[in-house]
């Protein structure tokens, strides 16, 4: 049965012989009501690559392989990469347990003339916390995007100050925070270190502190 625009609407069909049927029986009042016996089918397309359409261009709804009606508003805010259709997703920290951030401690051995690999591959970093023991030695807390430990050379992502430990009560610890919804993406891996310069990684001359910090 092929559809045809009438004078009030789509309100007539031609049928298979020729003839103009009306479609009237078709047009439920709005709201819970039985279901007609006959029905205007509303269909879409799938394509795999959807089309780009100019000013005042008509396209049929769009499914995806499932055959559901694809939807979006095609803002940051619905769909933070659109050129996936990837709508963005905040993780809630949570214990571990539950699918949330791991932690990583580097034990009570002290660190300093080598750093490590938190996360071998991609990942988020939601905050770091070292600790320094010598009394005469600061440095940095680095954090390095990459799959194995950072060496002397490699580029910075994010810093902080690490104070030396002069006196009791005295802060000596510096926190990378990046906060605990989200954290930072890290593309390649999570790689932390104590350096003396702040921007490149210089691995300091003595093991004197301690890492800890929760990623994913």
């Amino acid at each position: 049965m092929e559809t045809v625009y009438g004078k009030n609407g789509i309100d007539l069909a031609q049928e298979s012989g020729g003839n103009l049927a009306k479609i009237s029986a078709a047009v439920a009042a709005s709201g819970a009501n039985t279901a007609p016996a006959s029905a205007t089918s509303v269909g879409g397309v799938y394509l795999a690559v959807p089309p780009t359409l100019t000013t005042g261009q008509f396209y049929s709804l769009l499914l995806d392989i499932a055959g559901n009606l694809k939807i979006t508003q095609a803002t940051m805010q619905a769909g933070e990469n659109l050129t996936d259709n990837v709508q963005m997703v905040m993780p809630k920290a949570v214990s571990s347990s539950t699918g949330g951030w791991s932690n990583y401690n580097s034990g009570s051995a002290l660190m300093g003339t080598a750093g490590v690999s938190v996360k071998a591959s991609g990942g988020r970093l939601a905050r770091a916390t070292a600790s320094n023991t010598s009394t005469t030695v600061a440095c940095f807390l680095v954090a390095v995007d990459k799959a194995t430990a950072a060496v002397n050379g490699d580029q910075v992502v994010a810093h902080e100050a690490v104070p030396a430990l002069t006196a009791a009560g005295v802060k000596n610890s510096g926190t990378i925070d990046f906060g605990a919804i989200g954290g930072k993406v890290f593309t390649n891996g999570i790689a932390l270190a104590l350096s003396s310069t702040p921007h490149v990684v210089t691995l300091i001359l003595a093991n004197v502190g301690t890492i800890m910090a929760e990623y994913v």
